[in-house]
């Protein structure tokens, strides 16, 4: 039996054409040469044609094959990490980024970190400077940041207020300037270089909304940025940071 193919361009080809092997006459079939101008058969893409298609999922290599990966496991094989409600990538997943092009340099070398107050936070008949339960974010050894906090103080009043800082790492350097406005037409504004020195007071009734603008230059001892607050005089009426409140800090170097 002879096989005998007629092109589109009107050439006969038989096998007696190639070697007597029917592959070297489908490679040929219409000029084009598998594996140069179609694709050929390649492991790596049945691999992939066979990973489960979830919702979810990312494809990543293992070092030994293709596989579909999500949630945790995923974060881990990109070098990420969670904190609270802020995800982070590591240094060394950049040279994967810059070779998907997904982020530029700048990108690549910055972090972004965005916290919000989940709840109403008060303090009552207490002046001790605390921790804000939500508005931290942490900072490494050496980084540079600037991070910005809209704070809705919901309510306050004489003779508690409030008075607001903001602690560092020992040995980080920063410059912290905050403003406060309220609805009543009242207007404070502060300025601090020094680690957990209170910037704003403010001792009158009524609600408003506190602005920060804070840059930090940290030193060797890595820790967090944290927003303080506290009552200026001892009052049984709560002095109350709303929810929604939140900070936005970015790495800069």
């Amino acid at each position: 039996m002879t096989l005998v193919y007629r092109s589109t361009v009107g050439r006969r080809l038989t096998v007696s054409e190639g070697d007597g092997n029917i592959s070297d006459l489908s490679a040929s079939i219409g000029g084009l040469v598998i594996g140069t101008d179609v694709q050929a058969w390649d492991a790596d893409l049945d691999a992939i044609a066979a990973l489960a298609k979830t919702d979810g999922n990312f494809v990543v290599g293992d070092g030994a094959a293709w596989v579909a990966e999500s949630g945790a496991t995923a974060r881990t094989s990109l070098g990420a990490t969670v904190t609270g409600d802020a995800l982070f990538i590591a240094a060394d997943a950049a040279a994967a980024r810059t070779t998907l092009g997904a982020f530029t340099d700048w990108q690549a070398t910055s972090g972004i970190v965005i916290k919000r107050k989940t709840a109403d936070e008060s303090v009552t008949s207490s002046t001790t400077l605390q921790d804000d339960d939500h508005l931290v974010f942490p900072i490494g050894a050496n980084e540079e940041w600037v991070a910005n906090f809209n704070i809705d103080v919901s309510a306050y009043a004489v003779p508690g207020g409030f008075k607001i800082a903001i602690t560092t790492p020992g040995g980080a350097t920063q410059d912290i300037f905050g403003s406060f406005n309220a609805a009543s037409g009242v207007s404070v504004v502060g300025r601090t270089t020094a680690s957990g020195t209170v910037l704003l007071t403010v001792e009158t009734s009524g609600s408003g909304v506190i602005r920060l603008h804070v840059w930090v230059l940290n030193g060797a001892t890595t820790g967090n940025v944290t927003l303080q607050w506290a009552q200026v005089t001892s009052s049984g009426t709560p002095s109350t940071f709303a929810k929604g409140s939140h900070l936005v800090a970015h790495r800069i170097a």
